[in-house]
């Protein structure tokens, strides 16, 4: 299960949706928590989360349109040590083209996704119309 942002009323914090994380991580179900490092997925927000997840995105996207390179190069950097420190997938999302491919090599990540690699397919799980 992947965890994005997304304004919800009431809002639930941290300490709501750790049982149902829980319960889910019981059943085998992972969590993943998308776009680390952006709007309210800061480190202080979502650090109560870690114990319960297997997984962090970092989305490239973010650092063209807010850092420089070097600087996000430590902020990648930063993600990719608390997802090491917790034993926990660390993936670089957003990547479009040869360019990003170089960066997420030189920055030693080998979990990636984008465009540059597939676009995504669309695929129909339930049809209601049973003819």
């Amino acid at each position: 299960m992947e965890l994005i942002e997304d304004a919800v009323n009431p809002a639930v914090t941290n300490q709501e949706l750790i049982p149902t994380v829980q319960n889910l991580n019981d059943l085998g179900i992972q969590f993943c928590l998308d776009d680390v490092g952006s709007g309210i997925n800061t480190w202080s927000e979502i650090k109560s989360l870690l114990p319960y997840t297997s997984e962090l995105k970092y989305a490239l996207q973010n650092y063209k349109e807010h850092l420089s390179e070097t600087n996000a190069e430590h902020h990648v950097a930063f993600w990719q040590k608390i997802a090491a420190e917790h034993k926990m997938r660390f993936i670089l999302e957003g990547i479009e083209d040869d360019q990003d491919d170089a960066w997420a090599d030189r920055m030693k990540i080998d979990l990636r996704q984008g465009y540059y690699y597939g676009k995504p397919a669309l695929m129909k799980i339930y049809d209601s119309d049973p003819d």
